[in-house]
This record gives C-alpha cells, sequence and structure tokens, in this order.
C-alpha cells in the first residue's frame, strides 16, 4: 500500500486493507462502508475494520467511515484513523476528527493497481 494523502492510496488487487479507528475521549460511534455495503468490525478494541481490494486494476474500492460525536462528548474528543495493507508498506495515519470539525463522514479511496 502506498499513501497518496490522507484520502487516497493505492494497492495490490487482493491485498487486505486494515482500517482502525481509534476513539480519543468519546466512545466508539462508528460505521464503516466499503463500497456501499456495511463492514463488520473484526475488533472492537481498537475498532477495526478488513476487507480485500478485489477490483481489477485501475478501478477503485470507494470507503467511507461515519462517525458520531454526542452533546456529552467533551470538545477535544476526536477519532484517529490508521490505514495498512498486507502487502508491505506501513500504518499510515490517516484523517483525524475533533469534534469541533462537525464532520459525520470520511471518505478514503483505495485505488487498485
Amino acid at each position: 500500500m502506498q499513501r497518496l494523502n490522507r484520502s487516497l492510496y493505492t494497492v495490490s488487487q487482493g491485498e487486505v486493507v486494515t482500517v482502525r479507528i481509534q476513539a480519543v475521549k468519546v466512545a466508539n460511534f462508528d460505521s464503516y462502508v466499503v463500497d456501499a455495503i456495511v463492514q463488520t468490525p473484526v475488533s472492537n478494541n481498537p475498532r477495526t475494520y478488513r476487507f480485500t481490494a478485489l477490483k481489477p486494476p485501475g478501478r477503485n474500492h470507494r470507503t467511507a467511515v461515519s462517525i458520531f460525536f454526542p452533546d456529552e462528548a467533551p470538545d477535544d474528543a476526536e477519532y484517529r484513523i490508521f490505514v495498512s495493507g498486507d502487502q508491505g508498506g506501513e500504518t499510515f495515519d490517516g484523517p483525524v476528527v475533533h469534534k469541533a470539525d462537525e464532520i459525520e463522514d470520511i471518505n478514503i479511496t483505495f485505488r487498485v493497481n
């Protein structure tokens, strides 16, 4: 896996992609969708999702992390997203969303090589 920017990555066909969502000062109020299919977490501590990049080369897997901050969450609460693949590369720091950002969806695209 290679990172082009915090929301665009290149992956190999067949690569297993891991997306980890770390909730800071807030409970995990998140969901993850890959190509419009809601994913089930493989771990809850930390919240972790996995999928295999199966599209043909040149095509994209479009994914989205949906998050929620309840009113009682402190102002400095945040979600940190980490992305990695099983065919090399590192664990990349993805987007960080703070409560004050008022963002509910984070789009991440994985382009298959």
